[in-house]
């Protein structure tokens, strides 16, 4: 592993509860980023069964390289809470757990960003996808085939929806 001082893609962890910083005010400032994205996580699961603390995961990129206190500096938070980003596309999967079958998976429209984040997520294989699109029907009692039909092609599942 290299020892990076500066880097162009970073990886924040937010905790909205936190006393430390204003979450929202922290979000509000990733428009100074190239691109950004990040999602809300609040089903994620300890081994035991019981939820996680809920968080916010963050992903930022932009043209130069920056330190990570450069980055903690321009949004307001300590620099424990930022890290340099491994690959893009990497990243962007993460925020819906895109290559983990035993995390909960998110939708890729529960992720805010100034970019289309579509284009990086891919489910690793038919199976994940189709319990994406199951998921969606059962938990949000899908009955409209039409909205069926919207929300796969705006979640990156028309694909899997079309070949089934």
């Amino acid at each position: 592993m290299t020892n990076k001082s500066q880097d162009r893609k970073f990886v924040v962890l937010l905790y909205p509860d936190t006393t430390d910083y204003d979450c929202s005010e922290v979000l509000q400032r990733l428009c100074g980023f190239r691109e950004y994205a990040y999602i809300l996580h609040d089903s994620d699961t300890l081994d035991d069964g019981s939820l996680k603390k809920t968080h916010i995961h963050v992903c930022i990129r932009q043209d130069t390289p920056s330190t990570r206190s450069a980055i903690a500096n321009k949004l307001g938070i300590d620099d424990k809470w930022v890290q340099f980003a491994g690959k893009w596309s990497t990243v962007i999967r993460y925020l819906v757990h895109a290559d983990d079958d035993d995390k909960y998976h998110y939708l890729p429209s529960d992720i805010v960003s100034n970019f289309d984040v579509n284009k990086f997520i891919k489910y690793k294989d038919d199976v994940s996808m189709a319990n994406v699109i199951f998921n969606q029907i059962v938990n949000n009692r899908c009955t409209s085939t039409i909205d069926l039909v919207k929300w796969c092609i705006d979640n990156s599942c028309w694909s899997e929806f079309r070949r089934s």
